[in-house]
């Protein structure tokens, strides 16, 4: 066949053959320099994009509705609180997650059937969360933001609608870590850390009245989805025997339960069954 292509060709078959593997040469040549070149360009357009960028939590400036705005009030107001480019592209991660912990509209999602249909709802209505859970270290931040947190810091507020608005922030928090798309994709170590640190948190709001089921509730969230996630064989066995545990994992709220202390000391002793067991 070589022989007949030769011919073919005049004699200039190995002429013809250099000329094409030094051409897929070139080709590869200028491909990578063209991918260098098109990084280079997104490199510059960040850098152009980010400077001068003060790097510090979001302020909101909510738009301040009027009589002629009574029909579509709430949208803009939505539409008034999403973060600018320059902020979703250039701040930290720790900045876009206590911007993200103060969007003036997480509190809606107490009016929803349950709190993981109204965080889903509300922060599907915020570019900040998405920004935040494209973040590859979101969950070490949010860890540590969480570590910082104590409970016990509800005595500082007299007033019960302070203590309220301190008790949500746990909540808030706590929902955000508590999203499938963190949980399954903790290392084995932050996997340990936040059982440890989640583990902390609600053995210090059990010991404060204050809190009850409904501030310890997204607390043993974190726990149930973590158990749940890693295919722990004690936990997934009770999984669809004790009544509405499978509802609470997939809820993370006790509204409409009955047997909350029932569900409590279960989460609660098999995480500290797991956490003895993986040490």
């Amino acid at each position: 066949m070589k022989h007949r292509l030769n011919y073919i060709l005049g004699g200039n078959y190995q002429v013809i053959k250099q000329i094409c593997e030094m051409t897929k040469i070139l080709y590869q040549y200028w491909f990578i320099v063209l991918i260098i070149l098109l990084n280079a360009c997104k490199k510059n357009d960040s850098n152009e994009l980010c400077s001068g960028f003060d790097d510090k939590v979001y302020k909101y400036n909510l738009y301040q509705c009027t009589e002629a705005d009574s029909i579509d009030c709430y949208e803009k107001r939505l539409k008034s609180a999403l973060l600018p480019e320059q902020y979703l592209k250039c701040s930290s991660t720790d900045s876009l997650i206590r911007t993200c912990l103060t969007y003036p509209f997480l509190p809606v999602i107490w009016a929803y059937s349950t709190i993981q249909i109204g965080f889903e709802h509300v922060t599907g209505q915020f570019n900040g969360f998405d920004e935040l859970y494209k973040r590859v270290d979101a969950i070490v931040g949010l860890m540590n933001v969480y570590q910082e947190m104590e409970p016990a810091d509800v005595y500082n507020f007299a007033e019960p609608a302070d203590r309220g608005a301190f008790m949500s922030q746990f909540t808030f928090i706590e929902l955000t870590i508590a999203q499938y798309q963190l949980i399954d994709k903790l290392t084995t170590e932050e996997t340990m850390l936040l059982l440890e640190i989640s583990l902390g948190k609600y053995n210090s709001k059990a010991a404060i009245p204050t809190y009850g089921f409904i501030g310890e509730m997204s607390t043993l969230a974190i726990m149930a989805r973590i158990l749940y996630s890693q295919n722990y064989e004690p936990f997934m066995d009770q999984l669809m025997s004790i009544p509405n545990l499978l509802f609470f994992v997939e809820s993370a709220g006790f509204m409409g339960i009955s047997n909350i202390e029932e569900i409590t000391q279960f989460i609660v002793s098999n995480t500290e069954y797991y956490f003895s067991e993986e040490i």
